[in-house]
């Protein structure tokens, strides 16, 4: 939510989620600040993020955060984080990578972690991951990076590998541009089995989808699912945080959905999908012809405190002398 503005400068609020936010800027700016209204002068045990500060000429994904001095409602000595920071993007100039380039391991757990040598991604980056040996079922997918924990390692939250016989050895990542228009389909990575499915997917952002929209599930007999397969069904809640989406489908009687073996990938399946179809008034769709590049800030869990926490931001620009 904006606050204030001026040519120079932006202000606005928003609810922490407790694992990324995103801000769009329409200028390149040199110094974004945040701080944590919920916790400042809060004299609990833990300590969460107060204040957090990024300025031009510092890397991506680095941040100075002040946190509060555990059991009082002071701010210790600030510090340097190196990963899950701020990071600036230009949506209009990202280009993927010449060439995929190896993994070496991604953990059949939850959320499951990617090893890559000096990936150089930030969170929100888009990546496809394919040849993955001994998880071949998710091999061509795209997902997108929710933490970074470190030069060698990125975590892909919306996929819950903990279900798969063993973890992967090796394969290839390659980052993608993220495109400006509205997708044409999104992979499918579980569905509940509920009175109103909520279906997660690979991929999260702002405005994938809107309540009232409607879409097509399919899924291949492969997952499990086969009752949701050729189903039209309208969204009735959104978490682009997360990737998420509550449909009008009762799924509580339907088979579970579930990723096929590695084995059985290997033969060749088709992936789930949720394909949006029709128009209501607020779909992104509408705007479709008129998708405009943004400067991106991207926080992660080093910048935006805790789950509930209000943070205001402000973004400045230094005039040219």
């Amino acid at each position: 939510m904006a606050l204030a503005s001026n040519e120079n400068q932006l202000r606005g609020q928003f609810t922490s989620d407790g694992t990324s936010a995103t801000i769009d800027l329409p200028w390149q700016p040199s110094r974004i600040s945040l701080i944590n209204f919920t916790q400042f002068a809060s004299a609990a045990g833990a300590t969460p993020v107060i204040t957090a500060e990024w300025r031009q000429g510092m890397d991506n994904g680095t941040v100075f955060t002040g946190l509060k001095t555990n059991g009082a409602a002071t701010i210790a000595i600030t510090t340097m984080n190196a990963t899950n920071g701020i990071s600036i993007v230009d949506t209009s100039i990202q280009t993927p990578e010449a060439a995929g380039n190896a993994i070496t391991a991604i953990t059949d757990a939850s959320p499951a972690v990617v090893s890559k040598i000096a990936h150089g991604y930030i969170v929100g980056d888009t990546v496809r991951l394919y040849g993955t040996t001994g998880m071949l079922q998710i091999a061509g997918m795209e997902f997108s990076v929710t933490a970074v924990g470190g030069v060698n390692v990125f975590t892909i939250g919306t996929l819950d590998a903990s279900g798969f016989a063993a973890a992967a050895t090796g394969g290839t990542a390659r980052r993608l541009p993220n495109t400006l228009f509205y997708p044409r389909y999104m992979w499918i990575t579980s569905i509940t089995q509920a009175a109103s499915a909520v279906i997660q997917m690979s991929l999260f952002g702002t405005d994938l989808f809107v309540v009232g929209q409607m879409v097509t599930l399919k899924v291949p007999a492969a997952f499990g699912m086969v009752e949701a397969d050729g189903q039209s069904v309208e969204i009735t809640a959104v978490n682009n945080a997360t990737g998420t989406i509550t449909v009008d489908m009762d799924s509580s009687a339907f088979t579970a959905f579930a990723f096929p073996t590695s084995a059985i990938a290997a033969a060749g399946v088709d992936f789930p999908l949720v394909v949006p179809f029709g128009n209501v008034l607020t779909s992104p769709s509408v705007n479709s012809l008129f998708n405009q590049a943004t400067l991106q800030v991207r926080l992660g869990t080093s910048a935006i405190g805790g789950n509930g926490d209000v943070m205001e931001w402000i973004a400045e620009r230094a005039l040219a002398i």
